[in-house]
């Protein structure tokens, strides 16, 4: 019986399951009919997620509609999320009716592919219900669902256009078997046959001309003829941009919110075509399928211009406010105007105030100055007021008010809503400038700001000096399949802002701007991960003409910029951010450039580029700029080679194939840059550049640190059509700056100190990495580089581990996914910014059971630049932790070798070597020894995989044949080994640890273990009980997974101690056992015993210690005592496991309820969880008394009675259900004895004899014998 109800149970649960998976979902054989009734649907909703393969949308906390996947089955397993951005609407308007559940259908169309695989029986299980059966093919693409079923003579294949079927249903509650009452749509899937071979086309025909309504609204007929397989889209542009607010249906547009005047209309309608057509078998019909293959789009379009004028309404009241700011957006204090004869000036804030004779009077709301009648409509529309005749205001010239500022008296304007006016102005010296007045009206208040051309214009050059990385280091260590040159198809990346918002938002990534190419997006939202909170990239070509335009910027990551500068064909350099905000507000003359002035390592081979910027922050054009660069002693100015001859005092350096001339005098070197920079707008700091490349002389000394300085020495400023200015016949000079007149080289040098000496002082406390150039310039015209000198090569290898595959047995290792290093253009362009790459790969831990085997892969990865050391890892240490064991070392053939001989583990060699194991079992390490291994060469390592990755190419190594041995393709050293989980491996995070403990440079083709790693110290890392710590070098395996705080959601790189060690997490899995509970007297075998009358029974009770006592969430132990029975008290139970007695309230709780006459003895029960730190496999012995029970007149009451005694065990092993066990039933009795009475000589009883029976010699001499029931 308990063996049926356990059935039913799952009988149950399973129909439960089922029935929450199919609900509303069906599929019959009138798959090309309207989906009404009975017929097919499959639903969708709104918000991504992804449950097996079942996607689902939320909207407003509700399920709306929901998605099954033919090819992996409805939700019948785990629930995870899987997020994806949502297309481009406005992209993709071809095939998108109105409906937003059309537009989420369209949008899994274009966007799903299955990943991971739902189980077997849930697929079945779906093609059972949907009639579909014998999947076979299960090959799945982007943007392709394909899958092809058995027919009764071929096959055939359908395609993703036809996969799916939805209905629009925003009520979970409402879906049945039958159907939906809601909407229903045609599905895709429901187009076959009607439109099979049918001619498409898509037509645009006017039934009616446009008419201007008097309420504000627009008509026009319309007619679309669609005969195309797929519904169409339509459009409406006014004026060129798009407009929402209108209806078409029943061939007619209704167009609203418009406004008065004359506007130009164009409606567009398209559709794509379809190609090609499919088949499908469903129950044993034949169904004709639609395949869009062609992604070009059908448009036809109308266009119209039509006029709106309303009618005059009875005049109003408004309020006219003025605001007064210059031509960049700022607000101008002390600009004088007058309306009407009154004379006002502007506040801090731009504001209109008017002007007494004595002094300066805020205007109030009750002043009548600023109050005009006019005639308005009395009706807002959307809350603005439409006026039907302009405002007058009168415009006379310029003249000096009695402050001695210039007031512009306004001649007459037109104001229109939201529109924009010039009005001319005569000035003081009789020529007419502009001004612009901008006006938006809101209610009955008219906001005007006036824009007045600057009282004084200024001429402002700014000046930042950067190192670029050297030629070498990008073109090889960081190709980004770099050319040479900059693409005209490269230079026109603009900036854009991301925002990564919280995991289950809409997007996991907002794309605010952003018209990168295709392959730059790509970059971006795969590696959103590494974003801040809000991120604003900048420094970008906004307009292709290779001017790089500065944008205003929050926070800056340095990964995502250099990747983007280099796709741009834009270089390197140290210049970390512009805030041009103080410049626009003309709070202050120049911008805050932020600069990387840490100190930059050069050696005595390298050629040092340097770039010089020059900004443009005022409000004249500049041109002819003469850049004075002063040269250190130590170092040269050379041309891309290296050579130092001049040419009539000259040089040319050369930079991505772009000349620069430098004249040279000693130490100084002086060019031009002609071309004219823009005057700042207000938006964009316009800039020009020139490169200088210099190398290190033979007095350079190792450890020298050399600074230099470049000032803009003259400039000239021009106006728009390229006149130079002049005052007074000379040149504008700059507003805040300088320039500086140095002769001879010891002036240079002095100069040069000097900066230096400055730069030292200002740094005191800042971050020579990130600090605002104003701290430490002279002027804003200057800047400098500084570097030191090295000669020694740096050798850096990285240890990255992950597990591989996993599985009971040799025959059943099954791979993981995305265990193993994803080496990106992030990766390497970490490794520029940091020295170490960023190394994406999941470390999430994975569930293993005991004997389960992990396969382990180590690689090993050479960061060093083109001119630093090739190298290997000599050796590779792993530390294991309690519960996992060495089993065996992968050969190059991919068999296992756990053999050992005179203790090692040796693999074959190939070409990339071989290796030597020890297993040191004492202290549970691996030692892996590398033999006659490859050397890792820098310049093909970090990036060759990564371009190895992109072309999908094949990376030889160790686990390749011995047919290939290149050192191009040999890009990382790779290891693998085997360990087993241990049977008696506790239920818990197993975290192992390998590093390098012995590494390799080669040093002129021969290995020097002499040579250290950069940034990591071989057996450096201490495995230790204590808590894990970088600083120290500490490793808890036990603890070490849990303080790295794990999270996969976005992938992130988990660093090791040292960028030469890494770690790995599995969680093993046990099954809780189950307990045994026995009971005895006097001894655990014995079931029955006599005992005297007054004598106490000794019951003894065993339950066991099962394997996972720790996950058991209640162990119980009660025993019931019979009535004829007394208990002795709680003071004389005892509990004890094996020797040790345990203490009651600390190992375990007792009481005896009276009523019930129960024992109760708690090990786990709620908060008390004393029994979870028992021993496994130990027994609990309880131990308790009790005598027989009496009448009132003393007697026995189970005189000659069996009084049996059972105990029971209540537990719950965290199952969340709770099961009993009872134990057996031993029995305990009066005592009882025979007598016989027999002649001694004979040995024949006596017949008839009689006798009496005492307790005791003293009773019996008293006469006081034993008498039974009967007296």
């Amino acid at each position: 019986m308990k063996g049926l109800k356990k059935t039913c149970a799952i009988i149950l649960l399973t129909v439960i399951i089922y029935t929450y998976a199919f609900a509303g979902f069906k599929i019959n054989n009138s798959i090309a009919a309207n989906l009404t009734g009975n017929n097919a649907y499959i639903s969708l909703a709104w918000e991504r997620y992804k449950i097996g393969g079942f996607w689902t949308y939320i909207k407003n906390g509700a399920r709306s509609l929901d998605l099954y996947c033919v090819e992996h089955g409805a939700p019948l397993d785990s629930w995870n999320n899987y997020l994806y951005s949502e297309a481009n609407w406005d992209n993709q308007a071809g095939i998108f009716k109105n409906e937003d559940s059309y537009k989420k259908l369209t949008w899994i169309k274009d966007n799903f592919w299955e990943k991971t695989n739902a189980s077997e029986g849930s697929k079945y299980t779906l093609e059972e219900k949907v009639g579909i059966l014998n999947l076979i093919d299960k090959s799945i693409t982007v943007g392709d669902v394909n899958a092809v079923f058995n027919s009764p003579t071929e096959k055939f294949k359908l395609y993703q256009t036809i996969s799916w079927n939805y209905v629009q249903n925003h009520s979970w509650t409402n879906y049945s078997l039958t159907g939906s009452t809601d909407k229903v749509y045609k599905a895709i899937i429901g187009l076959a046959d009607k439109y099979y071979n049918v001619t498409q086309e898509l037509k645009l025909e006017e039934t009616s001309n446009i008419v201007a309504n008097e309420n504000g609204t627009y008509t026009w007929g319309m007619k679309t003829t669609n005969t195309f397989a797929l519904p169409y889209s339509h459009k409406l542009l006014v004026d060129g941009k798009e407009w929402r607010d209108y209806t078409y249906s029943n061939n007619t547009i209704n167009i609203s919110n418009v406004g008065t005047g004359k506007h130009t209309f164009r409606f567009l309608v398209s559709t794509y075509k379809v190609s090609s057509t499919a088949s499908i078998w469903l129950n044993s019909s034949k169904q004709n399928m639609l395949d869009i293959t062609s992604t070009k789009k059908e448009h036809k379009e109308a266009s119209k211009e039509a006029t709106l004028i309303n009618e005059p309404k009875e005049p109003g009241y408004f309020t006219l406010k003025i605001k007064k700011e210059d031509n960049k957006g700022n607000p101008l204090k002390d600009v004088n105007f007058s309306v009407n004869n009154n004379t006002y000036t502007s506040n801090n804030d731009g504001e209109a105030i008017i002007i007494d004779d004595t002094n300066k009077v805020e205007i109030n709301e009750t002043d009548k100055v600023y109050e005009y009648t006019v005639e308005e409509l009395s009706d807002n529309l959307n809350g603005y007021s439409r006026l039907k005749n302009p405002v007058t205001i009168e415009l006379k010239s310029a003249v000096k008010g009695e402050n001695g500022k210039l007031i512009y008296y306004l001649r007459s304007a037109n104001f229109k809503e939201n529109g924009m006016n010039e009005i001319e102005v005569e000035s003081e010296n009789g020529k007419t400038v502009k001004l612009k007045l901008n006006i938006f009206e809101n209610g009955n208040i008219t906001n005007v700001t006036v824009t007045v051309p600057n009282v004084e214009k200024i001429f402002d050059l700014a000046l930042t000096k950067t190192i670029v990385m050297p030629q070498t280091e990008v073109i090889e260590r960081y190709d980004f399949n770099y050319n040479g040159k900059v693409e005209a198809s490269d230079a026109a990346i603009v900036y854009t802002v991301l925002n990564k918002v919280s995991m289950g938002s809409e997007e996991p990534i907002k794309i605010i701007r952003n018209t990168l190419k295709e392959r730059e997006q790509e970059i971006y939202t795969k590696y959103y991960e590494t974003l801040e909170d809000e991120l604003i990239l900048f420094k970008f070509d906004l307009n292709g003409d290779g001017q790089v335009d500065t944008i205003d910027y929050d926070m800056s990551s340095d990964v995502l910029r250099i990747y983007a500068e280099l796709s741009a064909g834009v270089d390197i350099d140290r210049i970390q951010g512009i805030n041009t905000e103080n410049l626009k507000r003309n709070n202050e003359t120049t911008s805050k450039y932020n600069m990387n002035k840490s100190l930059k390592k050069v050696r005595k081979d390298n050629i040092i580029t340097y770039k010089i910027n020059v900004y443009n922050e005022g409000d004249y054009n500049a041109k002819d700029i003469e850049i004075t660069d002063y040269i250190p002693q130590g170092l040269v100015v050379c041309d891309e080679n290296g050579n130092t001859e001049l040419n009539d005092n000259k040089i040319v350096c050369t930079y991505n194939g772009i000349n620069y001339t430098w004249s040279i005098d000693g130490k100084i070197a002086k060019t031009t840059i002609n071309n004219e920079i823009q005057a700042f707008d207000g938006k964009t700091l316009k800039n020009g550049k020139v490169y200088i490349t210099c190398k290190l002389e033979d007095s350079a000394k190792k450890g020298d640190i050399l600074y230099n300085v470049a000032e803009i020495t003259n400039a000239k400023a021009t106006e728009k059509d390229g006149t130079i200015l002049k005052t007074q016949g000379e040149d504008i000079e700059d507003r805040d700056s300088f320039k500086d007149t140095v002769k001879g080289n010891n002036q240079v040098q002095d100069l040069i100190d000097n900066y230096k000496d400055r730069f030292v002082e200002k740094l005191d406390n800042e971050n020579d990495e990130y600090i605002d150039k104003s701290i430490y310039n002279y002027e804003d015209d200057d800047d400098f580089e500084r570097i030191v000198i090295t000669d020694e090569k740096e050798f850096d290898l990285a240890l990255r581990k992950s597990i591989s595959k996993i599985g009971n047995s040799f025959e059943n290792m099954k791979d993981t996914q995305n265990r193993l290093p994803d080496i990106n253009d992030v990766t390497v362009n970490n490794c520029k910014k940091t020295g170490t790459g960023a190394y994406y790969h999941n470390k999430e831990a994975l569930k293993v059971k005991l004997g389960d085997y992990v396969e382990y892969t180590i690689r090993i990865y050479n960061e060093g630049s083109i001119v630093d050391y090739s190298g290997y890892a000599k050796q590779i240490t792993d530390y294991l932790p309690d519960g996992m064991e060495f089993e065996a070392i992968v050969n190059k053939d991919g068999n296992w070798i756990n053999t050992a001989s005179n203790g090692k583990y040796i693999t074959e060699k190939n070409s990339y070597g071989g290796y030597e194991l020890t297993y040191d079992k004492a202290n549970n390490k691996v030692i892996i020894d590398c033999i006659d291994t490859p050397a890792l060469n820098t310049k093909n390592n970090l990036n060759t995989v990564n371009n190895l990755y992109k072309s999908k190419a094949k990376i030889n190594g160790y686990y390749t044949s011995d047919e290939f041995k290149s050192d191009t393709s040999y890009a990382y050293q790779e290891v693998k080994i085997i360990c087993k989980v241990t049977k008696s491996a506790k239920q818990a995070y197993l975290t192992n640890v390998a590093e390098i403990t012995n590494s390799v440079a080669i040093v002129d083709g021969q290995e020097d273990e002499t040579i250290k790693d950069r940034d990591s110290i071989a057996k450096n890392i201490e495995i230790t009980k204590e808590v894990s710590n970088v600083s120290k070098k500490r490793v808890n395996l036990d603890t070490y997974y849990k303080e790295k705080n794990v999270d996969d959601t976005y992938k992130p790189y988990y660093p090791g101690i040292e960028d030469d060690d890494d770690f790995e997490t599995v969680l093993v899995e046990r099954t809780p056992g189950i307990p045994e509970i026995h009971k005895g007297v006097k001894d655990i075998l014995n079931q029955d015993s006599g005992y005297n009358g007054d004598e106490e029974h000794d019951w003894v009770i065993h339950a066991t210690v099962p394997e996972e006592m720790n996950m058991f969430t209640k162990y119980i132990v009660t025993d019931t005592i019979d009535e004829r029975l007394v208990f002795s008290g709680i003071e004389k139970v005892t509990v004890k496991i094996g020797d040790k007695q345990l203490v009651k309230d600390t190992d375990y709780k007792i009481n005896y309820d009276e009523k019930t006459r129960t024992i109760k003895i708690s090990f786990i029960e709620g908060d008390f969880v004393a029994g979870k730190s028992f021993e496994e496999n130990g027994v609990i012995e309880i131990r308790f008394k009790t005598t027989f029970a009496k009448d009132a007149e003393g007697n026995i009451i189970a005189l000659n009675q069996e009084v049996p005694n059972e105990a029971t065990l209540i537990y719950d092993n965290g199952s969340g259900k709770e099961e009993e066990k009872k134990s057996e039933k031993p029995e305990v009795h009066t005592g009882a004895v025979a007598v016989y009475k027999y002649n001694e000589e004979t040995k024949v009883a006596l017949e008839g004899a009689k006798f009496k029976i005492a307790t005791s010699r003293e009773n019996a001499e008293k006469g006081i014998f034993v008498k039974d029931a009967n007296g």
